[in-house]
């Protein structure tokens, strides 16, 4: 963040340039000191494109005024009609009036700076002839013009205010002045500006502030954008950068449209404009489209003033990977109440077609589809018919008619199981039959399941896309529990009379669900137990059905108490309050518990499921409550977590620096060596990249070596530096790297061993000057010995001449 501060030109000569946020006071004895201050004051303020507001009193009317502004600026009727100049009479009245108070006043202000900004203004500036103030009107004066100066600098408004200095006084004149940046006085005619110093001392802390929000808004480790009116980007920090994976001139010649999915990039924009004129943070999620990817970002966005120019400042942090979580948790719990709605749609007493009407809106609904229809056995063809669909676009197709084993209905009851089909016309397990009009409807994936009841076959559920689409496993399993439900609608329409009405039915339906389930009517007794219910509790469906008194409580606590299914219509905070999770939406309560009395004793995390009940006419008629057994979930989780505790307590006894990194270099965690030798917590590491951890001019070389091993995974060894945070000292290590695969065998990140050669590094250069001593003292004892042999020589030569003489 480049921090400055936008000058503008004043119009005033003894002020020059100021910057946007200032007041001035004038004191003035007369309507000639008002013209010669104010009009170049206006002057300059429409010739730099800023709004501007004069506010006449009495010694200068506004006609007055506009005579004497038009004498500089003769095209001052062109700025009144644009909008850009306006000229107000004030009527010192409003002082006094009880609808009109300061903050209203001030209000009315800010809303003109807000106009001025949307309109495409280069600030604002204004004047306010104070000079009806007598008395105690001057409170009323001190709480306008302390409110205006603590929003000058957030609109950018350049402010004078002007006070008829024979009636103020002096005490009120030096008062009045307290309040502003600056006070213009005259003396022997020439106009002479005295600076406020507390004003001083406040813009030094200001751009001390400023510079120490620089710092901190370039290292941290979020996304930081800087961003106007108009979405273009005017700065960012090093975080955005990686983020958007661009660099600094492709971001700062871009806008928010240009990293926007293509389809968005207009709704991004109008949000970014609603969210530049509000006041105060705001916390927004938005979508990022880079590379071929789409990034969710959630976003907390603070209006402020950065170079006199009003913007918002945006930090980001990435939620893709939780959003996706919460949307594969969110199609779980979709399914699980379109099965709720189907049980309670069912148990009402209704036409045949109408509920298959109903399976087939909800399957088509449920995946999202383009289609979803139902073909029934006919006992004339031995084939199949079309019988209820959704979606259907031509009439061929409704009454299209297969014979049997033909199509994928015909291979799906004769396999007496579901299919996933890719592409209809190209799948060779199908015995392709009426192919014009399945091309006519245009579909081409699909899965079809059976709807059958033991060895009865009814007919076929099917779901179809116009376009490719990859169902999964859990997909046709889904589709597999609604063709389910379809048979038991079938098949209590075709037993009506062995069956009692809703009761039954919904008992029926309930007994095929995966998940334990139980209904209460409204007065708490049991109408429906099923067979999954009863394996988890130990308790058959013989023993409790028609029973109240929070009978079914106990089968799962040992004692008569309140289930899900109660407190869904009947809350009770002190029992809800015994749930780890308990969550309401509207009529429907989902909660989590530990029941020991599960399985026989055995114990069981259970997740559940209750909504309402309610009967044709809207009523409340009971409850329903499915659970899920979700132990198996909980102690993995748990076992993850131990293994987790175990692996970094094993890190954390090896005496050596640990550390371990993703693709993209930043730190996933270390180890308590790691901690002592660079003075710092694991948990301010994780997330980082090296230029975080340590300084440039050696994180370098880590980022260099970094980049090597990703390039080419294998291991890797290397001598360096190390910069000891705690001490400040400056180390001699080994770097031991390998990198380390994911599951699928991609390249996931490195993991580092650092040893400390400090120690070692002085004893080789201890024993190289040892070396090096010897070495010197081995030559002067041998060049001792060969002279001591010259002159011994010598000696004999002297010796042997003295005989001979």
């Amino acid at each position: 963040m480049k921090t400055g501060i936008l000058m503008r030109q004043s119009g005033i000569d003894v002020i020059g340039d100021v910057p946007g946020g200032w007041s001035v006071s004038q004191f003035f004895q007369g309507r000639e000191d008002l013209v010669e201050v104010l009009v170049p004051y206006f002057f300059a303020g429409l010739k730099n494109k800023e709004f501007c507001l004069w506010i006449t009193g009495e010694f200068l009317p506004a006609e007055d005024a506009k005579a004497a502004l038009c004498r500089t600026v003769p095209d001052l009727e062109e700025y009144l009609r644009s909008g850009q100049m306006e000229i107000i009479e004030s009527d010192r009245r409003h002082s006094q009036s009880k609808a009109l108070g300061p903050k209203e006043i001030l209000q009315g202000w800010i809303e003109k700076a807000k106009q001025a900004g949307e309109k495409g203004f280069d600030g604002t500036r204004l004047t306010q002839d104070l000079s009806w103030i007598t008395g105690k009107e001057w409170e009323y004066c001190e709480a306008c013009e302390k409110g205006i100066n603590e929003k000058l600098k957030e609109y950018n408004i350049l402010a004078v205010c002007s006070y008829d200095l024979n009636r103020c006084g002096v005490y009120r004149a030096l008062e009045s002045a307290s309040y502003h940046r600056l006070a213009l006085i005259k003396e022997d005619g020439a106009w002479r500006a005295v600076e406020n110093r507390q004003w001083k001392v406040l813009e030094d802390s200001l751009r001390e502030s400023e510079h120490r929000c620089s710092v901190l808004f370039e290292n941290t480790g979020n996304p930081g954008f800087i961003v106007d009116m108009e979405g273009r980007y005017l700065d960012c920090n090093r975080s955005a950068l990686e983020f958007l994976e661009c660099s600094r001139e492709e971001l700062l010649s871009g806008s928010v449209r240009d990293f926007a999915p293509p389809e968005k990039k207009e709704q991004v924009f109008v949000e970014h404009k609603a969210l530049w004129v509000k006041d105060g943070a705001a916390t927004v999620e938005t979508e990022y489209f880079i590379r071929g990817k789409t990034k969710i970002v959630e976003l907390t966005v603070v209006p402020f003033i950065w170079k006199g120019k009003r913007v918002i400042f945006e930090s980001g942090k990435e939620i893709t990977v939780r959003k996706a979580a919460l949307a594969k948790l969110n199609g779980e719990l979709n399914k699980f109440k379109v099965l709720c709605d189907l049980a309670v749609n069912m148990s009402a007493v209704k036409p045949l077609d109408e509920n298959l009407a109903f399976i087939v809106e909800r399957s088509r609904g449920l995946f999202n589809a383009d289609t979803s229809f139902i073909a029934l056995l006919d006992d004339e063809s031995k084939g199949i018919k079309m019988h209820v669909f959704s979606g259907i676009r031509t009439e061929e197709f409704k009454q299209m008619r297969l014979l049997s084993g033909k199509g994928l209905g015909g291979l799906v009851m004769q396999e007496r199981k579901g299919y996933i089909v890719e592409n209809y016309f190209t799948d060779t397990r199908i015995l392709h039959a009426e192919n014009p009009l399945v091309a006519g409807e245009g579909i081409v994936s699909g899965m079809a399941v059976p709807i059958q009841s033991g060895e009865k076959n009814f007919g076929v559920l099917y779901v179809f896309n116009r376009l490719t689409t990859s169902f999964t496993g859990d997909d046709l399993a889904t589709l597999t529990l609604l063709g389910n439900l379809a048979a038991i609608e079938i098949m209590n329409k075709n037993m009506h009379s062995y069956l009692r009405e809703s009761g039954q039915r919904m008992s029926s339906i309930i007994d095929f669900l995966p998940d334990a389930t139980v209904v209460i009517d409204k007065e708490g007794r049991v109408i429906a137990w099923n067979k999954a219910i009863e394996k988890i509790t130990g308790i058959p469906a013989a023993d409790i059905l028609g029973r109240g008194g929070y009978e079914h409580g106990k089968a799962f606590y040992g004692d008569p108490r309140p289930i899900l299914a109660d407190l869904v219509f009947q809350p009770d905070r002190e029992l809800e309050n015994k749930y780890p999770f308990l969550k309401r939406e509207g009529e429907t309560l989902f909660g989590e518990n530990y029941v020991p009395s599960c399985w026989g004793g055995k114990g069981a995390f259970l997740w559940g499921t209750a909504r309402l009940l309610r009967d044709t006419d809207g009523n409340i008629a009971g409850a329903i409550e499915s659970t899920r057994d979700i132990t198996e979930w909980k102690t993995a989780e748990e076992k993850l977590h131990s293994q987790l505790i175990f692996l970094q307590t094993l890190l954390d006894t090896i005496p050596n620096p640990v550390f371990y990194k993703d693709r993209q270099g930043k730190y996933l965690g270390c180890n308590k060596a790691f901690e002592d030798l660079f003075g710092i917590r694991e948990e301010d590491v994780v997330g980082k990249t090296v230029y975080e951890v340590s300084p440039e001019d050696i994180a370098d070389k880590y980022f260099e070596k970094d980049n090597e091993l990703f390039g080419n995974p294998g291991k890797q060894e290397y001598e360096w530096k190390v910069r000891c945070n705690a001490t400040g000292g400056i180390k001699t290590a080994v770097f031991n790297q390998a990198a380390f695969m994911d599951i699928n065998g991609n390249m996931a990140g490195l993991i580092g061993v650092i040893s400390d050669i400090t120690e070692r590094k002085q004893m080789e250069l201890d024993l190289h000057e040892k070396m090096r001593d010897l070495e010197i003292f081995h030559k002067v004892a041998v060049d001792r010995e060969l002279r001591l042999k010259e002159l011994k020589k010598r000696i004999k030569d002297l010796e042997s001449q003295l005989q001979q003489n």
